[in-house]
């Protein structure tokens, strides 16, 4: 019995090779273009709500008046650490996908099962490995609780309604995060390496 160790290509990896490619360093410059587009994109609706919160900020404004550029900088982060801008932050995410999904469609006129999105079980399969995610965080939590390098306290405030659509908000938020730096860095760059 002779065993056959020659790596086959995946499915996407074998479609997008159809489109051709350039060379590893011309690649690798225009993923650094198509990063610095998506940034720049992702920069708009986050400047939309940072300017508002800004003005209405009574810290920020002070902080402004005065003319010290620490108080400045720490008024500054502060608004950037807030809740409605780490919403901002996750959902401008989704522009960072779509960035790259339209450079592949349209430049590299690659097909979208190039990027992983294939209909027949995708649902399923990202819903697998949400719970797989969250199984394995949970241990690491678990694990950290019970040597004591982490202390779990309940938060009564957590309870409420607006909380829990907050909290779900952000959870949303997360998994967009998560999926746009897997189309961009996966499915996108390596993929464009991988076809030729």
């Amino acid at each position: 019995m002779k065993l056959n160790f020659k790596l086959q290509k995946p499915d996407m990896v074998a479609e997008a090779a159809k489109t051709g490619g350039q060379n590893i360093f011309l690649e690798i410059l225009m993923f650094l273009g198509v990063f610095f587009v998506a940034q720049m994109a992702m920069s708009f609706p986050i400047t939309i709500v940072m300017m508002p919160l800004m003005f209405m900020s009574e810290d920020y404004m002070a902080a402004a008046a005065s003319g010290d550029y620490d108080r400045i900088a720490e008024a500054s982060m502060d608004l950037a650490m807030s809740t409605p801008m780490l919403i901002t932050q996750l959902f401008a995410t989704i522009l960072m996908t779509v960035v790259a999904m339209l450079f592949c469609k349209l430049l590299q006129k690659r097909k979208m099962t190039t990027l992983g999105f294939k209909k027949p079980g995708m649902w399923k399969e990202y819903g697998v490995g949400m719970l797989i995610g969250f199984g394995m965080m949970a241990v690491i939590v678990f694990i950290s609780a019970v040597t004591g390098a982490l202390e779990l306290q309940f938060n009564s405030e957590i309870a409420s309604a607006g909380s829990i659509v907050l909290l779900l908000t952000i959870f949303v938020g997360f998994l967009f995060q998560g999926m746009s730096e897997e189309v961009l860095c996966r499915s996108y760059f390596l993929i464009s390496l991988a076809r030729k």
